[in-house]
């Protein structure tokens, strides 16, 4: 990333400053095994599983490390980011929390589409679950159309 940006720029230059860079901002990550194909992942119940319930693909490269000791080196892995602590952080910083609010506070032309919200599937869930509409804090984070709109 380093490379792509301006010379005068602040990215870090390999991966060990970045993760240091991005652990004093105190958002933390998870990494969960999954298995190579994409079938599943070894999370919650199935934290304990060796191989694949789909399609019966190992969970882990058989690596020896030492006599007759074999390391658990997951084939793959995703790296989850946990969304609360993120929009906790949005909503710390004044000039982020009104970016936050600006499709509830804003006043819009009307037949203008200048946000999300302004779609017909927004207006659809604002009517049906008020109580969600009436909070400006709330957070949409995706509306999938849906044929006959049940949410």
């Amino acid at each position: 990333m380093h490379q792509t940006m301006p010379t005068s720029n602040y990215v870090p230059t390999d991966f060990y400053h970045t993760k240091k860079l991005v652990s004093q901002v105190g958002l933390s990550y998870q990494k969960i095994n999954c298995c190579s194909n994409g079938c599943m992942l070894y999370y919650n119940d199935y934290e304990s599983e060796m191989s694949c319930k789909f399609c019966g693909h190992l969970r882990f490269k058989p690596i020896k490390s030492g006599k007759e000791k074999f390391k658990q080196i997951s084939y793959k892995k995703i790296w989850y980011l946990p969304l609360i602590p993120r929009l906790q952080r949005i909503y710390a910083s004044t000039v982020t929390t009104a970016s936050m609010r600006w499709h509830h506070e804003s006043q819009r032309e009307l037949g203008v589409l200048s946000h999300p919200s302004d779609g017909e599937i927004w207006k659809h869930f604002d009517q049906k679950y008020l109580n969600f509409f009436t909070d400006p804090r709330n957070v949409r984070l995706g509306v999938t159309p849906h044929k006959y709109y049940d949410f």
